[in-house]
């Protein structure tokens, strides 16, 4: 136990009030009673509609305005009234009040008066000046415990929420407010990792349709040039162009010679008969003899570049041109999967760190909890729930004695003053249970109200002795 501990325990049993004594006139079903509690537990035994939660609702709508019934006054009575006398220490010192309430037939409503045991009343605003004296007595431990189900057994959102609420006024308010502060970052947290997650995953499933081999990603690694290959093609048409046209000129050429023979021919049959004309004819042979020498180194040029070669497949380099876009486009395809593989590992480590923040928030909430100083370690609550160790405050997850060891030390830490509590359905509760809230209520100097329904037709209070 830490120090702070043992000084709040010692602090506790020298402070504290308890009820001593109650008198109860004309309160539902309830002529005159007097009961003398001095401090000690009871347990209200009897059948329904007896009047065991009238006596109940008699000690302690004093206290607290949510335990007054709707009718208060007995049928046939203008008036009711119930004091109830509270002793005990504070700081240190002994002190004794006397609490009631006052309850008209016609508007059935009360009026509280508070007074110190003197008799003169206890300033003035006397229930928010009794609210600071008594605290929250209608906690009821079996009522906080059955909030997280409903009646068919299912999770109850509501009740979660009516859980959390009273946790909270455990809390101080700095606290809390930086513990619903983290709630909400940790909310937005979790939403902005979903969306990236989801992304995640149409990532991945983009990568993994892809379906390229490492043959793939390999041989289309980088782009083909378009020009080089347009360069290939020119020079291949130049090179037919020149090969068509030396072609032509050779055939020209044996033809224009066969042509040319014949001229040749008729020029010296010419010259025979025509004398007058041999000069002229001479000359003419002349020329034609220059032009077929002229044709003849030309023709042996061409045929000197023709050895050897053959016109080539310009059909296959137009192939090679049209297969580039194709390649291209697996090459394309190729860069998308990598920068695609690239955004998917960022997208990771973004939703890594979103996670990271997470687990930081949930750790600083469990610090923030340990300094808030809960009646119990280890509880804790948000949205979702309450938790005892990370496992929700359900039967199911939690065996019933520890749910119970917790309910009641929340109902003392909300009742430090007045160390009242009140458990309405304890019927419920096992034979174990009722032992051990009787001597642990005990062993911290704390009063209990039981009420348990029995086959006894009277109503009967049982006095538990320390």
């Amino acid at each position: 136990m830490s120090m702070n501990q043992k000084n709040k325990t010692v602090q506790m049993s020298k402070d504290g009030l308890k009820i001593k004594k109650a008198t109860i006139e004309n309160f539902k079903n309830i002529d005159h009673k007097v009961v003398e509690l001095n401090g000690r537990t009871l347990i209200i035994k009897g059948k329904n509609a007896q009047g065991k939660s009238s006596l109940i609702q008699a000690l302690t709508c004093s206290f607290n305005s949510k335990m007054l019934p709707p009718k208060p006054v007995k049928d046939g009575e203008e008036q009711g009234l119930i004091t109830i006398e509270i002793s005990g220490h504070e700081n240190g010192k002994p002190v004794t009040y006397e609490v009631g309430m006052s309850f008209n037939a016609e508007t059935n409503k009360g009026r509280l008066f508070l007074s110190n045991a003197d008799g003169a009343p206890v300033g003035s605003g006397q229930r928010g000046i009794l609210d600071m004296i008594t605290g929250d007595v209608s906690f009821d431990i079996m009522e906080f415990i059955s909030y997280s189900r409903t009646e068919t057994g299912k999770a109850s959102t509501a009740g979660i929420q009516k859980q959390v609420a009273i946790l909270e006024k455990l809390i101080p308010s700095e606290v809390l407010d930086k513990i619903n502060e983290l709630k909400i970052e940790r909310v937005n947290t979790y939403d902005s990792r979903t969306d990236i997650n989801r992304e995640i995953k149409r990532m991945e499933a983009n990568v993994a349709s892809s379906k390229f081999s490492q043959e793939d990603i390999a041989k289309y690694s980088a782009k083909q040039s378009a020009s080089e290959v347009n360069e290939e093609l020119s020079k291949v048409k130049q090179f037919n162009e020149n090969f068509d046209k030396a072609s032509g000129i050779v055939e020209d050429h044996i033809s224009k010679q066969l042509e040319r023979n014949e001229i040749i021919i008729s020029y010296r049959d010419e010259i025979k008969e025509l004398e007058v004309k041999i000069k002229k004819l001479t000359e003419n042979i002349s020329h034609v003899d220059n032009q077929m020498i002229l044709a003849n180194e030309t023709k042996a040029k061409m045929e000197a570049w023709l050895k050897g070669k053959s016109k080539k497949d310009e059909q296959a380099v137009l192939d090679k041109l049209d297969n580039i876009s194709d390649f291209n486009a697996k090459v394309q395809q190729i860069e998308d999967f990598r920068v695609a593989e690239l955004n998917l590992i960022t997208i990771k480590g973004e939703s890594a760190k979103l996670s990271n923040r997470i687990d930081k928030i949930d750790e600083e909430k469990r610090e923030l909890f340990k300094s808030a100083n809960l009646p119990i370690e280890g509880l804790e609550f948000d949205e979702n729930g309450v938790t005892f160790n990370g496992l929700p405050l359900d039967d199911t997850q939690l065996p019933s004695s520890k749910i119970i060891e917790i309910g009641l030390k929340v109902g003392m830490a909300l009742n430090p003053k007045l160390r009242l509590l009140v458990i309405k359905d304890a019927s419920l509760l096992d034979e174990d249970s009722m032992k051990y809230i009787i001597e642990e209520t005990n062993r911290l100097d704390y009063q209990v109200l039981f009420e348990v329904v029995t086959n006894e037709s009277d109503v009967s209070i049982e006095f538990i002795e320390r």
